[in-house]
């Protein structure tokens, strides 16, 4: 793989900051760069949902949400079924699997679930099971967003460890 050397200009006070911080690490750079990109390629999604939502169209129901939902996940798993055949017929060694830790938190209207090791891959469940389904599938999609930008899927070492610890208030 070729390199580019980056050169970077910045006040002494950020730089500072940013060095303290671990932020100046080449590994810290790319790492900033492939979110900004992420991010770059998903804020057009959302103007053209700000466009719909400028049309004044009638909201969809729950129902026809709940039904376009079903259809596409029909549809993905209609394409890995038949991918899977493919690949068993050809005889195409079995796919990788990843195992990341999941954080799953309650919050005002149901669940919020993310992966610390894959940031931006998050998602929300109106139940605890709805949450650890979709965040298999953000999960999913995420890796192979990833393959597809030619990015390193990132190896967890190990689970993080989460605990509750009681602190005194200030006086």
């Amino acid at each position: 793989m070729s390199m580019t050397l980056l050169e970077l200009k910045l006040p002494d006070s950020l730089a500072r900051e940013a060095k303290a911080a671990g932020l100046l690490t080449p590994q810290a750079i790319e790492r900033l760069l492939r979110e900004e990109m992420r991010r770059r390629r998903v804020n057009p999604s959302f103007e053209a949902a700000d466009g719909l939502a400028a049309l004044d169209l009638p909201p969809l129901t729950e129902a026809k949400v709940e039904t376009e939902i079903q259809a596409a996940r029909e549809a993905r798993r209609a394409y890995k079924d038949s991918s899977s055949v493919i690949n068993q017929a050809s005889e195409v060694a079995p796919m990788n699997t990843y195992q990341f830790t999941v954080v799953i938190e309650p919050d005002q209207e149901g669940y919020h679930a993310y992966v610390p090791a894959l940031p931006g891959c998050h998602t929300f469940g109106d139940t605890l099971d709805e949450a650890r389904a979709n965040i298999a599938e953000a999960m999913a999609l995420h890796i192979e967003g990833m393959q597809q930008d030619g990015e390193s899927i990132p190896v967890e070492q190990e689970p993080f460890f989460v605990t509750r610890l009681a602190v005194p208030a200030p006086a």
